[in-house]
């Protein structure tokens, strides 16, 4: 529900990253596996920038995505430094991606109290036990 959320909305979508779930099927086997994207490959980094432009687009896009997740009704959960990518764009200008939606959840308005807010605490009922990184599916995940 979180992935469909967020990209049901442009803006949400064009700052999130998603692991790809894949079943495969052997004779009498079944297992899941979750194929991340490997945004080094793209010149994706984590930690802040060091030139202070850039810093400040770190920031002002942090709003705007932060925004537009609560926007669709999604609170990431888990957000901190090492989960926001970014890559920079011009000596000005980075992009971002956020990513380990693992504990995302989708949030609610309260009819009652206007302004108030209450997170669904139901966990994802599927598993993907077997975790890779995985360097072949990058173009599917990130756009421009």
């Amino acid at each position: 529900k979180v992935m469909s959320r967020l990209h049901s909305d442009r803006e949400s979508k064009h700052y999130t990253v998603f692991p790809l779930c894949v079943r495969e099927y052997q004779e009498d086997l079944q297992e899941t596996v979750l194929l991340f994207p490997n945004l080094s490959l793209y010149s994706y980094q984590i930690g802040l920038p060091k030139i202070r432009a850039q810093r400040e687009s770190f920031l002002h896009h942090c709003k705007l995505a932060t925004a537009s997740f609560h926007r669709v009704g999604v609170v990431h959960l888990d957000l901190y430094l090492s989960n926001i990518m970014w890559r920079e764009v011009s000596e000005v200008e980075v992009q971002l991606k956020f990513i380990d939606w693992d504990a995302a959840q989708l949030i609610y308005k309260r009819m009652s109290h206007p302004g108030e807010c209450s997170v669904e605490t139901r966990r994802p009922t599927h598993e993907c036990p077997r975790q890779e990184p995985y360097d072949g599916l990058q173009e599917r995940f990130i756009s421009q």
